[in-house]
């Protein structure tokens, strides 16, 4: 099962849902059913990355701008519209890291 410690498991984890999203997440044979990677699993793990990436207490704005992309993407993924839930997806990406995988704002 997928475990969020660093900025780079985060990373990886948003190509990997945006790859499969919303109903596309491989099943791994090792897994029992309840661990099975789905939609809502995906986005609580990327809220998680959040939590990592910007730790509290001094990104409180940001973190609550990127919890708000993630809930619309999600949203939009529930309704059916993938285009603008992986638009949205992209935006948190680009908000945190830069196009090589770099945590924005890193020393």
């Amino acid at each position: 099962m997928f475990v969020m410690e660093r900025n780079s498991d985060l990373w990886d984890h948003i190509a990997y849902v945006m790859e499969y999203a919303p109903s596309g997440f491989p099943v791994e044979d090792y897994l029992l059913p309840e661990q099975q990677m789905n939609l809502d699993m995906a986005f609580r793990q990327l809220h998680q990355g959040v939590e990592i990436a910007c730790p509290p207490p001094d990104t409180a704005e940001q973190r609550d701008k990127l919890h708000a992309l993630l809930d619309r993407s999600l949203a939009e993924y529930r309704n059916g519209d993938r285009t603008v839930a992986a638009g949205l997806l992209a935006e948190f990406e680009s908000t945190l890291f830069t196009p090589d995988g770099q945590k924005r704002g890193a020393p």
